[in-house]
């Protein structure tokens, strides 16, 4: 990998004008940062699914970036999101918008490359990911281990089973957190 990368930023360098400004020479020479991005792909209730940018928005960018994709999130809708690979907020996320500050490299799981367009896509994420059920529940019960008892992690329980509740049923997501 470090191979390739480095071949490739000398290839790059070799295509650039040469200019006679010091500073610009140094940046010419130093690549971009590596960035190796590295789990699973899950269901992710602000980005529609978990890793391959979102963390790098979320995790690199910070807390502003936190909030404010949880903003654009509850604005454009939960149900909008979740399990979904394109949206708005995974438009922002996207690889065009980091990589001339990055050198990104993945290691992901269900993740694939359309045929036709090239585009980095999500394969096999239903069959691994979800449980499809036949019809919707009425009720819900989540029990979170003492181990887990916040209220970050309550509102994940809340996140992840809504869409699954028939639109006249309920929960008791509340009573059960700790």
């Amino acid at each position: 990998m470090w191979e390739k990368r480095i071949q490739n930023w000398g290839d790059n360098e070799e295509k650039e004008d040469k200019s006679n400004n010091d500073e610009d020479d140094q940046d010419r020479r130093t690549p971009p940062p590596l960035v190796i991005s590295v789990g699973q792909v899950v269901p992710h209730e602000v980005l529609g699914m978990a890793n391959f940018n979102k963390n790098l928005f979320m995790g690199v960018r910070g807390v502003e970036a936190i909030n404010l994709s949880h903003f654009i999130g509850a604005i454009h809708g939960i149900e909008k999101l979740m399990g979904r690979g394109r949206n708005p907020l995974r438009s922002i996320a996207s690889k065009r918008n980091l990589q001339d500050e990055f050198d990104l490299w993945y290691i992901l799981t269900v993740m694939g490359t359309d045929d036709e367009t090239g585009e980095i896509i999500m394969r096999g994420l239903l069959r691994v990911n979800f449980n499809l059920l036949d019809c919707a529940p009425r009720r819900v019960v989540v029990y979170l281990n003492e181990e887990y008892c916040s209220m970050w992690l309550g509102n994940k329980s809340i996140h992840k089973t809504r869409m699954a509740i028939n639109d006249r049923g309920g929960s008791d997501h509340a009573r059960t957190i700790c």
